[in-house]
């Protein structure tokens, strides 16, 4: 279920790309989609401790909405 779960959190950053406050919550969404993603791969096929890729995207997610509240 994560691809159609990325695919649709995608169409909507798509749909939402007039107004910057939607987009840019929208893209942190797809940041959080993609980095549980990850993480659930990571433990699920590799080992635990290969969840430290989910990080950058978690960090990702948390600046653009962190941009958009500072501005």
């Amino acid at each position: 279920m994560f691809l159609p779960t990325l695919a649709m959190a995608i169409w909507i950053a798509w749909r939402s790309r007039d107004e910057i406050g939607e987009l840019l919550h929208s893209l942190a969404v797809v940041c959080w989609i993609v980095a549980n993603g990850l993480w659930m791969i990571a433990e699920f096929w590799f080992s635990d401790e290969d969840r430290y890729l989910a990080a950058p995207f978690f960090v990702a997610g948390l600046l653009l909405v962190g941009w958009y509240y500072a501005w």
